[in-house]
């Protein structure tokens, strides 16, 4: 199944709004509530999603983050990006 078939299966929209459920439905960076999306930290568990392999971003960070994700060396800005978010659900007892 591709990518974009994914998006739109059951499963991918239990998911999703589970995770929008269980972090507030806030921007997980700037906390807007508005035009939310689930960025996928990697493809790697693609049908098999934890919290931690997701990120809940409002379009604009999940833009930025897009953003760096195709520039040389922005992987590793992404990643790192991603990590403070979940660390910092850690610290506030989410995960």
């Amino acid at each position: 199944m591709n990518y974009g078939t994914y998006l739109r299966s059951k499963h991918w929209l239990r998911t999703r709004e589970r995770m929008l459920t269980m972090m507030g439905a806030r921007c997980e960076n700037c906390e807007d509530g508005r035009d939310l999306q689930v960025h996928h930290r990697s493809y790697d568990n693609l049908g098999r999603e934890t919290s931690v392999d997701l990120v809940i971003l409002c379009k604009l960070c999940h833009e930025v983050v897009t953003r760096w994700n195709r520039t040389q060396g922005g992987a590793k800005k992404a990643e790192e990006f991603a990590m403070r978010i979940i660390a910092r659900r850690n610290w506030n007892g989410v995960l």
